[in-house]
């Protein structure tokens, strides 16, 4: 009788504990459906970009990266050699790393040459904590009406961008 108590225990635990996961899902989903408010600071140091400037009527790639990083830069060249397939489409990266790191980055790049490119240091770790992410490369995609498409916990190749923004 006491087993058979413990296995109704622990059943029910196993119930509250899965109900609970998909209430938790169910608001992350709702949090990121929409291009969520947060900030990261400019390469200036001290002006800060907020998410809510973003304006609809054109698609948003977001990318997380390390300028260390090899994927991450080769993941920025194709971005450059292909830019004109990306005309009309905010590329915001960000960055946890330090500011003279990714100032160099964006100039071994030529980044500042793209006006549709903004680089920015994620200074408060937002963007990693708000779409739950560990992977460096990683991408958030969004279309013109500010809708999430798709997260990327790798670097995209440049045919899945294009196929998921119909470019």
């Amino acid at each position: 009788m006491k087993r058979f108590l413990f296995f109704i225990l622990i059943a029910q635990v196993f119930y509250v504990s899965a109900c609970k996961n998909k209430h938790v899902d169910k608001e992350f989903i709702a949090k990121i459906q929409t291009i969520p408010t947060f900030e990261a600071q400019e390469l200036d140091s001290t002006s800060i970009f907020n998410t809510s400037k973003i304006q609809s009527g054109t698609p948003t790639i977001f990318l997380y990266f390390d300028p260390e990083c090899h994927t991450c830069q080769d993941e920025t060249k194709m971005l450059t050699k292909y830019i004109a397939d990306f005309k009309g489409t905010n590329i915001i990266m960000l960055s946890m790393s330090d500011v003279p790191r990714i100032r160099k980055f964006v100039k071994d790049y030529s980044l500042d040459y793209y006006s549709n490119i903004n680089v920015l240091k994620d200074h408060k770790y937002t963007f990693l904590n708000v779409f739950k992410l560990q992977e460096i490369p990683s991408a958030v995609i969004y279309d013109k009406e500010k809708q999430i498409l798709k997260i990327f916990r790798y670097a995209p190749s440049r045919e899945e961008i294009m196929e998921l923004l119909h470019l």
